[in-house]
C-alpha cells in the first residue's frame, strides 16, 4: 500500500511539467500545421492541369462563351458610363484644386494640409461618381443577375484601390511637392506612390478577380492555389522593395532623429532603428505570410502584437538606459 501511494503520488502532474505539456503540444500542432502546408504545396501542382482545362471548356464550349461575351459586354457598358460621368465631374473641379495646390516654396503646413484635402476630396467626389453611375447602370439595364454579382466585385476592388491611391497622392504629392506632407525628394514619393498602387493593385484586383472566376465555375482548389500563389508574389514585391528603399528609408530615420525636438522622440534608438528596422520589417512581412498560408487562426493579429510589445519593451529599456546614463 506505501508503494502504491507513492507511486501514485509521483504520478500526479505538477505546474512545471504540464507546461512543458502545453508546450510540447503546442509545438507538435505547429509542426503538423508545417507538414500540411508542404503538402498542401506539393498538392497544388496537380491544379495546374485542372486549371488549364477548364480555362480551355471555357473558350471551347459555347455557352461559357457566350456567357464570357455576355457578361463582359454588359459590365463594360456599365464601366464606360461610370467613367465618362467621372470624367465630367472632375473638369469643373480640376481648376479650383490646381489654384489650391499653386504653393509657394516655403509654405505654412496648414496650407499643404487645405491643398492635400482638396486633391483627395476630387478624387474621391470622382471615384464615388464613377461608382454610383456604374451601379445605377447596371441595375437599370438588362444585365443577369451574375453580371451584376461579378460587377459587384469589380466595383468593391476599383473602390478598395482608388481610395488607397487617393489617400497616397494626397500625402505623398508626386505630381506637386510644394503640398507633400511627407518630408521626401520628387523622385523617392513618385516611387513609392507608384509602387504602393501598384502592389495594392495587384493583390486586390487578383483577389477579387479570382472571387468572380469562382462566380463562373472556377474550381475552389484552384481558386486556393491560385490565391496562394497570388499573395506570395506580392509578398515578395513587398520586401523586395523594403531592401530596395532601405537606403533612403535609414537616411529619412536618421533625419527625423536629428531634427526632432520632442522630449520623448530624443530617447528613441534612432541609430539601431536605421540600421535594422528593413530587416525587422521584411521579417515580420514574411512571417505574416506564412501564419495565413498555414492557417494559424488569428495569426497576423498575433504577430503584429507581438512586433509591437517587443518594440515597446525595447523603446522602454532604451529610455531607462539613457535615463540611467543621464
Amino acid at each position: 500500500r506505501a508503494l502504491q501511494s507513492s507511486a501514485a503520488a509521483t504520478a500526479e502532474p505538477t505546474a512545471i511539467a504540464g507546461a512543458l505539456d502545453s508546450v510540447n503540444s503546442a509545438i507538435e500542432a505547429r509542426v503538423d500545421a508545417v507538414g500540411d502546408a508542404f503538402v498542401g504545396v506539393i498538392g497544388s501542382i496537380r491544379q495546374v492541369p485542372i486549371l488549364a482545362r477548364w480555362a480551355w471548356l471555357q473558350l471551347s464550349e459555347p455557352i461559357t462563351r457566350d456567357l464570357w461575351a455576355t457578361v463582359t459586354l454588359q459590365a463594360g457598358t456599365a464601366v464606360l458610363a461610370g467613367l465618362l460621368a467621372s470624367v465630367l465631374a472632375r473638369l469643373p473641379l480640376r481648376g479650383w484644386r490646381d489654384r489650391l495646390g499653386n504653393l509657394p516654396l516655403a509654405t505654412r503646413v496648414g496650407a499643404k494640409i487645405k491643398a492635400s484635402l482638396a486633391d483627395l476630396m476630387v478624387n474621391l467626389l470622382a471615384l464615388t461618381i464613377f461608382l454610383v453611375v456604374t451601379d445605377t447602370v447596371l441595375r437599370l439595364g438588362n444585365s443577369t443577375f451574375l453580371t451584376r454579382l461579378m460587377a459587384g466585385d469589380v466595383l468593391t476592388a476599383v473602390g478598395c484601390v482608388r481610395s488607397l491611391s487617393a489617400v497616397s497622392k494626397a500625402l505623398l504629392a508626386p505630381e506637386n511637392g510644394r503640398r507633400r506632407l511627407v518630408a521626401l525628394d520628387d523622385g523617392m514619393a513618385r516611387h513609392l506612390h507608384r509602387w504602393l498602387v501598384w502592389i495594392l493593385g495587384l493583390a486586390v484586383y487578383g483577389h477579387y478577380a479570382l472571387q468572380a472566376t469562382d462566380r463562373l465555375g472556377l474550381p475552389w482548389t484552384v481558386e486556393g492555389f491560385l490565391t496562394h500563389l497570388l499573395f506570395l508574389v506580392v509578398t515578395g514585391l513587398v520586401i523586395l522593395q523594403i531592401y530596395r528603399l532601405r537606403g533612403q528609408v535609414s537616411a529619412l530615420i536618421v533625419h527625423w532623429g536629428r531634427t526632432s525636438k520632442s522630449a520623448f522622440t530624443r530617447y528613441l534608438p534612432w541609430q539601431g532603428l536605421a540600421a535594422a528596422g528593413h530587416h525587422i520589417l521584411a521579417v515580420w512581412v514574411a512571417a505574416v505570410f506564412l501564419v495565413w498560408a498555414v492557417g494559424v487562426p488569428d495569426g497576423a493579429m498575433l504577430l503584429t502584437r507581438g512586433l509591437v510589445i517587443s518594440l515597446a519593451v525595447l523603446l522602454g529599456l532604451r529610455t531607462f538606459h539613457v535615463w540611467l546614463e543621464w
